[in-house]
């Protein structure tokens, strides 16, 4: 169960309707049987008189909105750097690259 908000009504004194959505209408079921228990255990806890009404939402999860690609948040974060190729790389790999250029033979067909 997720409490899904509380709103104040309005009057002389500032009293709550708390509003649950149960995970399945089964459990539903049972908080609307519970409602009183809910209301005086709020209040109790509460150490007034704040919780007036429990509204029991259809089952399932609350709309969430949905999170921004992780792509973008990694992009975002990190500072725009050249794109690294072959004409740009370090000597480290292109002095490996050299040697095995020149003594791989040709394998298409060509001699």
């Amino acid at each position: 169960m997720q409490p899904a908000k509380a709103s104040p009504r309005s009057g002389r004194r500032r009293r709550w309707s708390l509003n649950l959505r149960p995970e399945s209408p089964a459990y539903g079921t049972h908080l609307r049987l519970l409602t009183a228990r809910i209301i005086d255990a709020a209040n109790q806890r509460a150490g007034r008189s704040v919780v007036r009404k429990v509204r029991v939402l259809p089952a399932g999860a609350a709309a969430v909105p949905a999170p921004e690609p992780a792509a973008d948040r990694w992009a975002e974060s990190q500072p725009a750097s050249p794109v690294k190729t072959r004409e740009n790389a370090s000597a480290g790999y292109r002095r490996p690259l050299e040697v095995l250029l020149a003594t791989s033979t040709p394998t298409n067909g060509e001699s």
